[in-house]
């Protein structure tokens, strides 16, 4: 028996801890033979009650304890990995927003000049127009305008991002370099060129080659030798004729900033790299870039972890994986789990994403659990076997005291002498007398025990259903405040997206009007700038709550579909309303309550362009949505839109033009 236990505990630990199959018939017999060398064949009954009490109990832990720390370190390589897959998708995600902002302000010139709204020749009015890009676009390092005769127009920031510098052909034809105030007008010129053509520049070059949007190779800054990467599109004219490159610079340190953000465990990392291997951004704190070269080989690393982790990536895919892969590494003795997830962006990049966890910084409980339980194991062990010598003797000195009697009592009738039969003490029937009595007793208390114990465990059911109860209450609120701005105590950006899908989805189901609208408080940074960062809180609380309630007070009854219009904030000072259901005239009403109510506000805004007081600029989309569409472009309309209001004055609306033409044209984009 014991010889087939033996070889069931040793075929559950190697199938838990993929260790080898062995011949457990053998290892039965070698089990069998040991025994019988160790285990006499006339044993005491002390030796039967407490060796294998001991024996099943030493097994039992060892099972459970390996067993528990197998799956405590499966859990948390698991944990691990959905941590560093959560996490990969995250920096992929904000990494094409970034990215996407360059491409976007590229797009918005290139549909300036399609709507005649712009015009090359005008070079003030490109360097006003490029001031307000820049004032939007806080992350653009750069963006300028070339044309094909040779014009350019640029503003770039210095030092902290707070100053802009103007490159431009000054009126001798020169090349100039002038310092802009927060006006954007001109201050003081700083340098003058005899030579520059934007014509023979390579991002000019990529960008016609290219004949779309692209982007440009990683290069460096002359005077910081910070690493940008450059967004160029080339801009027709309503012929098609080639007339000039808008182009617009990111800094990629800004990646990196973002990085050092994230927690990733207690001493993990992420790092971004090109297609060469190259670190476009890193949570550490070493520079991706050095003085004499635009980015640092990760393989070139100063930090082991780093440096080892790409050289084995680049050793075993002999390069960067083309598909999101999970392994596990050896970086100085140490386990590391890396997830890689490769961002891919069809104007030209090629990158992967690389997070690095290392086991030990989620092993460490799991470790001190393993050691407490053996030091509770040992413990356990040492009081099983006190309590087997305990319980032996307790069974057999009555049973050998009886045994002993019935041994004497059988000598004496051997021997034929009645008259010496011994004899038979009382006490082994009376000990077996009170056992019975007391096994009786023991019986009504483990009964009445049992009762009680049942009466506390329905009081501990209900203890759990209480807990659980207020443990949803606060998941509930958890979920809730997830979903709430909490600033302006308004929807978010994220339950906009997803309410915003579902919208859409119902609309284009039902076939009918789906109407959003984008609000943006006209010269909010002026604002700021004026009355300070505690005024423009309490100025974005007040018009967000005010666009709430004129929402609801306004869009209440007007959407016949039954759905519900929804508040949020968009990001900054930019707001955006969700109307199911709803066409122009119903969504018109709803736009000029809101403006009426933030009117009513009257918050004074001293140096608003368009009114002495807090005012909105919004543009509005009405749109029936298509299997061709997508809420992407419903957004971008509205944006155009609300694009369209700032450069008619501000402190309006604008309806986008969305006609089939416009439909077909979104569709084919």
């Amino acid at each position: 028996m014991v010889s087939v236990l033996m070889a069931t505990i040793a075929r559950i630990v190697a199938r838990n801890f993929s260790l080898p199959m062995v011949d457990f018939s053998r290892l039965r017999r070698v089990g069998r033979v040991g025994l019988r060398r160790l285990w006499p064949q006339r044993r005491s009954l002390r030796m039967i009650l407490i060796v294998p009490f001991v024996l099943q109990l030493t097994i039992a832990i060892i099972i459970v304890a390996a067993i528990s720390f197998y799956q405590g370190r499966l859990a948390v390589s698991t944990t691990i990995t959905e941590l560093q897959v959560e996490l990969a998708h995250r920096i992929s995600d904000e990494i094409a927003h970034y990215l996407e902002d360059a491409h976007r302000v590229t797009q918005l010139s290139a549909d300036a000049i399609t709507l005649n709204q712009l015009n090359l020749t005008d070079r003030k009015a490109l360097r006003q127009y490029l001031f307000v890009q820049m004032q939007r676009f806080d992350q653009l390092g750069y963006t300028g305008i070339a044309t094909e005769t040779g014009d350019y127009v640029g503003i770039g920031r210095i030092g902290d991002g707070s100053e802009l510098l103007l490159d431009w052909f000054g009126e001798l034809g020169l090349f100039e370099k002038w310092q802009l105030d927060r006006e954007g007008r001109l201050v003081d010129r700083v340098q003058i060129r005899d030579e520059y053509d934007p014509r023979t520049r390579p991002w000019y070059r990529a960008a016609v080659e290219r004949g779309d949007a692209t982007w440009s190779d990683v290069f460096q800054y002359f005077g910081s030798k910070q690493p940008v990467i450059s967004a160029n599109r080339p801009l027709f004219n309503s012929a098609g004729q080639l007339i000039g490159v808008a182009s617009a610079d990111l800094r990629l340190e800004q990646i990196g900033d973002f990085l050092s953000t994230l927690t990733i465990g207690k001493t993990g990392g992420a790092f971004v790299l090109d297609d060469l291997g190259h670190t476009i951004g890193s949570s550490t704190p070493e520079k991706a870039y050095r003085r004499d070269s635009p980015l640092l080989l990760a393989t070139d690393s100063s930090l082991p972890r780093v440096r080892e982790v790409s050289q084995q990536l680049w050793a075993r895919y002999n390069g960067l994986p083309d598909q999101p892969s999970q392994q596990t590494l050896t970086v100085e003795r140490d386990r590391v789990l890396v997830q890689t997830l490769p961002y891919h962006d069809p104007r030209g990049l090629d990158w992967t994403i690389v997070v690095v966890v290392p086991e030990g910084d989620f092993m460490k409980p799991i470790f001190a659990m393993a050691s407490n339980t053996i030091q509770i194991s040992i413990i356990a062990i040492a009081v099983g076997l006190v309590a087997g010598v305990i319980t032996a003797r307790g069974i057999a000195d009555p049973i050998h005291a009886l045994a002993k009697a019935s041994r004497t009592l059988a000598n004496t009738f051997d021997r034929g002498e009645s008259h010496d039969i011994p004899t038979i003490p009382s006490q082994p029937i009376h000990e077996l007398h009170l056992l019975a009595t007391a096994f009786s007793q023991m019986a009504v208390r483990l009964q009445t025990s049992f009762h009680q114990l049942e009466t506390v465990n329905h009081d501990l059911e209900d203890r759990v259903q209480a807990r659980t109860r207020e443990l949803q209450q606060v998941n509930d609120e958890l979920q809730r405040l997830a979903s709430i701005d909490g600033l302006t105590q308004i929807a978010n950006r994220r339950c906009f997206d997803a309410y915003f899908a579902t919208c859409w989805k119902d609309a284009r189901d039902r076939r009918v009007c789906l109407t959003i609208a984008l609000c943006d408080i006209d010269h909010f940074k002026e604002f700021n700038d004026t009355y300070g960062h505690q005024a423009g809180d309490d100025c974005l609380r007040q018009v967000a709550q005010t666009i709430k309630q004129a929402v609801m007070q306004t869009a209440l009854g007007e959407i016949a579909g039954g759905g519900t219009a929804l508040t949020a904030r968009y990001g900054g000072e930019e707001f955006v309303v969700v109307m199911p259901d709803t066409g122009r005239e119903q969504a018109q009403r709803v736009i000029e309550a809101i403006q009426a109510e933030v009117k009513f506000l009257a918050i004074p805004h001293s140096r608003s362009s368009a009114t002495s007081i807090v005012s909105l600029s919004l543009g509005v989309a009405v749109i029936t949505p298509t299997l061709g569409t997508t809420p992407g472009q419903a957004l971008v309309a509205a944006d155009r839109a609300l694009y369209a209001a700032k450069t008619a004055g501000r402190n309006g609306y604008c309806f986008a033009a969305i006609d089939r033409l416009d439909l077909e044209q979104m569709q084919s984009t």
